[in-house]
């Protein structure tokens, strides 16, 4: 008998839909870790600090640009020198990578927790929209279209 189902057996919409709805909890939990490092840093202090060198990460394949990953050019990460209120120098090397990479000896915002160096990180406000604009975007989106699905395939 064609169009009917036995109890196990799923429509593909709703399976579809269901996958999407799992696969935005990422989106949701970019979106939450964001939020969570920005209340982290809501007292952060900002200064200004100096690429003084770019870092290669060893054991990494490596071009005059960058470094190869997986066949795509990623750069190399800057090596941030800044000084903290008392004129303490502190150096630290940046999770965040561009392409180009900045030039050694350009200036870049820095922030970080009062007095705790450890906690600097480059401190613009395009690196840290990202995570809210990835995690905004997959979260939400993804639970709508997942939803549809599942109402529409069931």
């Amino acid at each position: 008998m064609m169009g009917r189902m036995h109890a196990y057996e799923v429509q593909p919409l709703v399976l579809a839909g269901a996958l999407m709805v799992l696969a935005s909890l990422v989106g949701w939990g970019l979106l939450l870790a964001a939020a969570a490092r920005e209340r982290r840093y809501g007292g952060a202090r900002r200064a200004t600090g100096r690429v003084v060198e770019l870092v290669r990460d060893p054991g990494t394949e490596y071009t005059q640009m960058g470094r190869i990953d997986a066949g795509r050019l990623v750069p190399m990460l800057p090596r941030v020198e800044w000084v903290d209120e008392g004129g303490t120098r502190h150096t630290f090397i940046s999770r965040i990578a561009t392409t180009p990479p900045p030039a050694v000896g350009s200036d870049i915002p820095v922030r970080h927790l009062p007095g705790r160096p450890e906690t600097a990180q480059v401190g613009t406000t395009a690196a840290r929209a990202l995570w809210f604009v990835v995690g905004g975007v997959l979260g939400p989106v993804m639970t709508v279209v997942g939803l549809v699905l599942v109402l529409i395939g069931g």
